[in-house]
């Protein structure tokens, strides 16, 4: 099926929210989705929590005209990743989600361009990726194809599953 596309990249807006928490819902939790969503509109209204500031976490969008169908967030990376990092200044990309309908079009690999750009921008030297087994067919293949590296795993934050950490020097 070809598509209309007018992709953009920008940060979201509030009127983006609705749309992201439905993308983050194919992939995720309902309190994933709305703790996401909340820390984005966090980060739109200029608020600050312990986590957005401990993490540092910024939020893009992809947009087909005005409909947000991906998300992305650059972030600090967790402490417990500290043997994955190879420099001073790591920096991690928290999650990446591209809607079912728009997967395959290039459109994540326009999301982690722009944050690689902006992690160089902000003097980051490196970005870590942590991802799930379950995203083994997907995020794994897609974090291998534009040039990531696996370098380990590290355990959930329950400790019953081991997640593939991916590195790339920028």
């Amino acid at each position: 099926m070809i598509k209309h596309m007018t992709i953009t990249i920008d940060k979201p807006k509030k009127e983006d929210i609705k749309d992201i928490q439905d993308i983050l819902r194919e992939w995720r939790t309902e309190e994933d989705a709305n703790m996401y969503g909340k820390a984005i509109l966090d980060e739109i209204e200029g608020k600050t929590t312990e986590e957005t500031i401990y993490r540092n976490m910024r939020f893009w969008t992809a947009k087909n005209d005005d409909k947000a169908i991906g998300i992305i967030c650059l972030c600090e990376p967790l402490p417990k990743l500290s043997p994955f990092f190879k420099s001073e200044k790591p920096g991690a990309i928290q999650i990446l989600y591209i809607h079912n309908q728009w997967r395959h079009q290039g459109i994540g690999r326009k999301l982690v361009s722009t944050v690689e750009s902006e992690a160089r921008n902000q003097g980051y030297t490196e970005l870590i990726v942590r991802s799930a087994p379950v995203y083994e067919t997907t995020a794994w293949v897609f974090y291998d194809k534009v040039g990531y590296q696996r370098v380990g795993t590290s355990p959930t934050k329950d400790g019953t599953e081991m997640m593939q950490v991916f590195y790339k020097k920028l």
